[in-house]
């Protein structure tokens, strides 16, 4: 299963002065926007929970969806 995953404001705060901009979601914005929302990516949510992955892991795609509308 996979769960749409929108972008943190965080990111858009410089860390040396705390002034909130646009960027880099206004960027984002321009390729990843649905319903109102920018959206960064997905989650992935595994079918059998348990198994640990770690780091370097490979992993297979047994399935794929094509969609104009975002996967939540």
């Amino acid at each position: 299963a996979v769960k749409a995953c929108d972008r943190c404001v965080v990111t858009t705060i410089d860390p040396d002065t705390a002034s909130k901009g646009k960027e880099p979601l206004t960027t984002l914005a321009r390729f990843r926007r649905w319903d109102g929302k920018t959206w960064f990516a997905i989650n992935l949510i595994p079918d059998s929970p348990g198994a640990p992955l770690h780091l370097g892991d490979q992993i297979e795609i047994v399935e794929q969806v094509q969609t104009d509308e975002p996967l939540c």
